[in-house]
């Protein structure tokens, strides 16, 4: 079996991991894709990143397009919603090539568009998407949720997918595989990171408060925040410094050494979702976090995906949108509870490897592949 998995970005560690792990079950990949992580981190300036936009969306689906049209598909194609139009136009370029089409649900348009403000639930674009959504569930030969509220939200919108399957993101486990959680009761400094975009999707406000709030006390907390987004603005805007007790440091994203690092170094990973984005997102660093033996502090609606996994493994904390009264009360008590965290910790990093590692969905990718060429 040879598949092709399209997105316009290069593929991260996990991706990787995945593939490398399916290769080991007998299937063949290849990962196609429109500008590698160096060229997106490094992208600055109004015009390198139209640059880059160009590249990855009008450019990635004229390179999928007359790749499919010379009939260089793979037996399974599994194409992300990135970018959001490319399910659809594969439907329509390799339907009639008896080439069979995943559609892998990052984001679910126009939905995540409304709720993050960006275009209005009643204009013209948002019918037109909406179509295209609709569609791309009926016509691709499977679509896979990343959760299961998820599933049930698009599906109720949208329709039933022609197969639905709800696989995790998952994450790399084997950056952590020897580094389990330590308890070192010596240092009582509580260590939040933070990695990634934070963007229109994410609740900033919460935490820039809940810090603002501390920057005052004698809280013993150290946050980390690397990559980009209008939230790093918020957040970096609220706090001034605390009286030597809050150290917060800002810094651009991570390549990928830098990044295991800083994830075996941090003890609590913060994880944000505005109110509304539970029905369209679930944030992939989380796996990422369980895996390095991280406990998730997550601020999101208890009706979602993510609360429901820090609800059925015991690792991390909830914090609703808004309540910022909430998070600073929590913060204060983590900090002062070394044990309680570790506990969390040691929860996270059982369930991030028993349950989310590439070997392990790597299994459930392959369960879908033979169902779908049944």
């Amino acid at each position: 079996m040879k598949v092709h998995f399209y997105s316009s970005l290069q593929e991260g560690l996990f991706q990787q991991a995945l593939r490398r792990e399916l290769g080991k079950l007998g299937v063949e990949s290849e990962a196609v894709h429109a500008v590698t992580l160096d060229e997106y981190r490094s992208a600055s300036g109004s015009v390198g990143r139209a640059l880059i936009r160009a590249k990855m969306y009008p450019g990635y689906m004229w390179k999928c397009a007359h790749k499919w049209m010379r009939g260089r598909s793979g037996q399974v194609n599994v194409i992300t919603t990135n970018p959001f139009f490319l399910p659809y136009f594969a439907t329509k370029f390799l339907g009639p090539r008896r080439a069979k089409t995943v559609q892998l649900l990052w984001d679910l348009f126009p939905d995540a568009l409304i709720e993050a403000g960006v275009v209005n639930k009643d204009s013209p674009s948002v019918r037109w998407l909406s179509t295209m959504t609709k569609q791309s569930l009926e016509r691709c030969d499977a679509t896979v949720f990343l959760g299961e509220h998820l599933k049930s939200y698009a599906e109720s919108v949208y329709g039933r997918a022609l197969k639905g399957f709800v696989i995790p993101v998952g994450a790399d486990g084997d950056p952590f595989v020897d580094s389990p959680p330590q308890l070192d009761e010596s240092c009582s400094w509580l260590r939040l990171l933070y990695c990634g975009n934070m963007g229109r999707m994410h609740d900033s406000i919460t935490m820039s408060e809940a810090l603002g709030n501390l920057a005052s006390s004698r809280v013993r907390l150290s946050a980390k925040f690397f990559g980009t987004g209008q939230g790093f603005r918020q957040v970096r805007q609220a706090v001034t410094g605390g009286e030597g007790n809050l150290s917060i440091e800002f810094g651009p994203g991570l390549d990928d050494k830098q990044w295991v690092c800083a994830m075996k170094d941090a003890s609590v990973a913060l994880v944000t979702m505005r109110s509304g984005a539970e029905r369209v997102v679930m944030p992939s660093k989380t796996y990422s976090a369980l895996t390095a033996g991280q406990a998730i502090l997550a601020i999101c609606s208890r009706e979602s995906d993510l609360a429901d996994l820090i609800h059925k493994y015991d690792c991390g904390w909830i914090v609703e949108p808004g309540n910022t009264e909430k998070l600073t009360e929590l913060l204060e008590y983590l900090s002062l509870s070394p044990r309680e965290v570790h506990r969390k910790r040691l929860n996270a990093y059982s369930a991030g490897h028993k349950y989310f590692g590439a070997n392990v969905l790597a299994g459930q990718w392959l369960d879908l592949f033979r169902t779908i060429e049944q």
